[in-house]
């Protein structure tokens, strides 16, 4: 009996491994989608239908399911397991026994901006192997870097994109490497960290994971960001996370290429670990995900570029800070609060006068001719445009030329045009040459301004209302890999509008009777003004002061 009991144990573990065949960054992603009524995809037995997407609502779209292809469930929508602005995750469950499942646009002129849709196979964790690995006989040593270990370029810890805590934790050693990409938009419209959060809860609330799948994770500007962990057993590879340390690239790279400061960084990784736990620097050690199962990932543009990282990690990029980018900005501050805080009310017809400052961090100097600032989506007006701007389109010029290491301001009006509620984000651009978010950042929606459109008062004049205080971020991180000059050639802003990256408090400048200003923000973290006095003085201000013409 206990013999039968055995097998039949056995079996089941067979059956349940050979079930599971996809794995996190398997699905199908699409990047312009398109209205998917009538569209249905079998790909055998499932227990969940599972979504991320960046759209306008979590009802976007809906979802139902069929064992045969012929009866269906009622169309249902989603179980949200993350939510944060327009980036969202979640799924349905399957009818018993599904095989066939079919998606549609609540709206279908309003589809979502990038979705990503799965069946789920299984929940929980991926399965391991029902045999011991083999460990693969040793080939000749392209190189192991001793020297990358101490100056490799900070890792961002899980709390810096607010990381939740796993729910279990296996250990493994380490002996090879293996290059992953999320399939996600590669230039995004969300902040690393934001993508990040939703990717964790995708995998542990409607995956079944314990964390999220990856060990690290690299953003488009070159960061790299702690995922499960150096040393912990992984969610990423099908029958192979034991001792795989797997590093994932946020977005895409069927077409898209890392940019020199990715592949420095990525080498970089590579030479770390090869130091960190003595592996082999070879292509036997390192490997794509593709070589491990049926699909495209980690695109082919990396995948192709694969050896030459394994030689770039065991001779040059380990160790040492990264090339400069030639176009590139770090936030430092801005007037306007931040986008987590309640939005600015502004009447309809009325103006709010701000600013934005960045320093630049990339070899080229920004001129006023051509260094700009608009507002993202990219060439989409906005419906914040001032008559004072260059175009809808675009809102200024650098305010004076920036070199290498200064600060620039960018000064922005904003105009209550339409009734409302607008999330207006921002990206900075060399007008012709380059946005900066393909280079050097800060990705294209990292500056937000939140702003409530309301009517007129009784009096029928404009007024604003500058809501809660902007906050402050404190220090401010450089990115992993990138020299930040020293402040020494900084353009000191106006007197009562200081830029705080260290996070001392900024005083609220008094409003001047013709335009209303608001006190500095430098980021978007925690309030960077004092006390309820503060408080008192910007309501105070903010009703007495600021008044527009009648529209």
């Amino acid at each position: 009996m206990a013999r039968f009991a055995l097998i039949c144990a056995l079996s089941c573990l067979v059956a349940a491994c050979a079930e599971r065949t996809k794995e996190p960054d398997d699905a199908l992603s699409l990047h312009s989608p398109r209205e998917a009524g009538g569209v249905t995809h079998a790909h055998g037995p499932f227990v969940r239908v599972g979504v991320m997407m960046d759209a306008h609502s979590a009802d976007a779209l809906e979802l139902r399911t069929s064992v045969d292809g012929v009866a269906w469930t009622e169309w249902q929508k989603l179980t949200i397991v993350f939510a944060e602005g327009e980036a969202f995750a979640g799924h349905v469950d399957a009818l018993s026994g599904s095989q066939h499942f079919e998606y549609r646009f609540t709206d279908a002129s309003r589809p979502p901006r990038w979705l990503q849709v799965e069946d789920i196979e299984a929940l929980g964790e991926p399965s391991l192997p029902l045999e011991p690995e083999v460990l693969p006989a040793p080939l000749p040593t392209v190189g192991k870097r001793v020297d990358a270990l101490a100056p490799f370029p900070t890792i961002l810890p899980r709390s810096a994109w607010g990381a939740r805590a796993p729910t279990c934790r296996s250990l493994t050693s380490p002996y090879r490497l293996v290059v992953h990409h999320t399939a996600s938009p590669t230039n995004d419209t969300f902040t690393p960290e934001a993508r990040l959060r939703q990717t964790q809860a995708y995998h542990m609330d409607s995956r079944g994971y314990c964390d999220v799948a990856y060990n690290f994770l690299m953003s488009r500007d070159a960061r790299v960001w702690e995922g499960r962990g150096d040393g912990v057993l992984g969610g990423h590879t099908l029958n192979q996370n034991a001792g795989n340390m797997a590093l994932c690239i946020i977005g895409t790279y069927t077409t898209d290429t890392l940019t020199p400061q990715q592949s420095c960084a990525l080498a970089g990784w590579m030479a770390w670990q090869s130091s960190r736990h003595g592996i082999a620097l070879n292509r036997t050690n390192i490997k794509g995900h593709r070589e491990w199962g049926s699909t495209a990932c980690p695109g082919d543009t990396v995948f192709a570029q694969l050896n030459s990282l394994v030689t770039q990690a065991a001779t040059t990029c380990a160790g040492v800070t990264p090339p400069r980018p030639e176009w590139g900005a770090e936030f430092v501050g801005q007037s306007f609060p931040a986008s987590q805080l309640p939005p600015i009310r502004l009447e309809l017809g009325a103006t709010l006068d701000g600013w934005v400052d960045l320093r630049n961090i990339g070899t080229r100097s920004w001129t006023t001719a051509a260094t700009r600032l608009a507002p993202t989506p990219r060439d989409r007006a906005s419906a914040l445009a001032d008559p004072t701007w260059l175009s809808p389109t675009r809102v200024t010029n650098v305010a004076a030329a920036t070199a290498t290491g200064q600060v620039g301001r960018f000064p922005v009006r904003l105009r209550g045009n339409t009734l409302g509620s607008v999330t207006q984000t921002f990206g900075v651009l060399q007008e012709s040459v380059v946005w900066f978010a393909d280079r050097g950042g800060p990705a294209d929606t990292f500056i937000t301004v939140r702003v409530e459109v309301v009517p007129r008062s009784d009096a029928g004049v404009p007024v604003v209302d500058a809501g809660v205080p902007p906050i402050d971020a404190g220090a401010i991180e450089p990115d992993a890999g990138v020299v930040v000059e020293p402040d020494a050639g900084v353009v000191e802003p106006d007197a009562g509008e200081p830029i705080d990256a260290e996070g001392e408090p900024v005083s609220v400048p008094a409003y001047a009777e013709g335009s209303a200003t608001l006190p500095a923000a430098t980021g978007c973290g925690c309030l960077s003004v004092d006390g309820p006095a503060v408080f008192a003085l910007a309501a105070l201000v903010v009703g007495r002061r600021r008044r527009s013409p009648r529209a």
